[in-house]
C-alpha cells in the first residue's frame, strides 16, 4: 500500500538519500500510530494514492498519523501529483521538512497540519499548483517557519558569495540575483488554485523565525494564487462555534498578484498579526487587507506603526 512506512510503537525508519516513493496506492513515505520515519535528502514522492481524490491522507506524499507519530525530512525532497497533500500531519502527528523542499501539483494541500498536528518547514520551501499552498486547520494545528543554524550558514555563504562577485566585477548580474534570491528565501505560495497560506479553525501558524535572524529569515511570499495570499479564517468544517486561525507574518512578507486580498480575516476571532512592513500589491480583489468578522494587529514587539508599500 504504502512505499516506506514505520507503523506502531516503537517502529523505526531511515532512509539515504534520493529515494523515490512512486504511483503506490496509499502514501509514499508514511509514520503512523506512534512510528518514526527519516527521511534523507532529495527524496521524492510523487503520484501516489491511485488518483483516488479524496481519500484524506491515503494519497499524499510524505504523512505522520497520529499523535506520537514523527516523520522529519531532509533538504530538497519533493512531493508532487499526488491524489492528496504534498505533507501532511494529522490526528497528532508530527512532520518536519527540511530546507528547500517542494510541493508541486498535488491535488490536496502543499504542506497541511490538521486535527491538532504540528508541522515545521524550512527555509526554501515552495508549494505551487496546488490546491492550497500551507494550511493548519483545527484547534491545536500547528505550522511553524523555522531556520535551522546550518541553514542560516549556508544562506550567509549565499550572500557573500554574491557580495565577492560583485565586487570582483565578475558576472554581475548573477551576484545580485544570488544577493536577491538569499534575502527572499522564506516560504514561498505560488500559483495555487486557492489560497497561499491559510491558517484556520483556531489553528495557528507562525512564520516568523524567532532568533538568529538568518539571511532571509521569515521572509515569506503568496504570488499568484488564485484565492487570498494570506488568510486567517474558518475551513470547510466550521461550526457555529468555531474560531478563526491565529496567523503570524514575518518582516518583509509579500502577497502579490493573487487572485483573492493581499491578506484576509474571516470570522471570529480570526486575527493576522503584521509586521512593520509588508509588501501587498497587485491582488484582484481589491482592499490590501480586508477583515470579515476577523482582525489584523501589528506585531507587539516590533512597536511601530504598520508600513505597506
Amino acid at each position: 500500500m504504502e512505499g516506506f512506512a514505520a507503523e506502531g510503537k516503537g517502529a523505526k525508519m531511515r532512509l539515504g538519500a534520493g529515494c523515490d516513493a512512486a504511483r503506490n496506492k496509499a502514501c509514499g513515505f508514511v509514520a503512523a500510530g506512534g512510528g518514526e520515519v527519516q527521511v534523507g535528502d532529495g527524496c521524492t514522492a510523487h503520484h501516489n494514492g491511485s488518483g483516488t481524490v479524496g481519500s484524506g491522507t491515503a494519497g499524499s506524499g510524505f504523512a505522520a498519523m497520529n499523535e506520537a507519530s514523527m516523520l522529519r525530512t531532509g533538504r530538497r525532497c519533493v512531493a508532487s501529483d499526488n491524489a492528496e497533500s504534498g505533507f501532511i500531519a494529522d490526528l497528532g502527528g508530527s512532520l518536519q521538512s527540511g530546507a528547500g523542499c517542494k510541493a508541486r501539483n498535488n491535488a490536496g494541500e502543499g504542506w497541511i497540519s490538521n486535527r491538532g498536528s504540528r508541522i515545521t518547514v524550512g527555509r526554501g520551501s515552495v508549494a505551487e499548483g496546488n490546491q492550497d499552498g500551507f494550511v493548519a486547520s483545527g484547534k491545536g494545528s500547528e505550522l511553524q517557519y523555522v531556520v535551522e543554524e546550518e541553514e542560516e550558514e549556508e544562506a550567509e555563504e549565499e550572500e557573500e558569495g554574491a557580495a565577492a562577485g560583485a565586487a570582483a566585477g565578475a558576472a554581475e548580474n548573477g551576484a545580485a540575483a544570488g544577493a536577491a534570491a538569499a534575502k527572499a528565501a522564506g516560504c514561498t505560495a505560488r500559483n495555487n488554485r486557492r489560497n497561499g497560506f491559510a491558517c484556520e479553525d483556531s489553528a495557528i501558524m507562525d512564520l516568523l523565525v524567532q532568533g538568529g535572524g538568518g539571511v532571509g529569515a521569515g521572509v515569506c511570499a503568496a504570488v499568484g494564487n488564485g484565492g487570498s495570499g494570506f488568510v486567517s479564517g474558518l475551513g470547510d468544517e466550521a461550526t457555529a462555534s468555531t474560531r478563526g486561525g491565529s496567523m503570524r507574518l514575518g518582516p518583509g512578507v509579500r502577497s502579490e498578484g493573487n487572485g483573492g486580498y493581499g491578506c484576509l480575516t474571516q470570522g471570529r476571532g480570526a486575527v493576522i498579526e503584521l509586521p512593520e512592513q509588508c509588501v501587498l500589491r497587485g491582488n484582484t480583489a481589491g482592499p490590501k487587507l480586508h477583515a470579515e468578522g476577523g482582525k489584523f494587529g501589528a506585531l507587539p514587539w516590533l512597536q511601530l506603526g504598520l508600513k505597506i508599500v
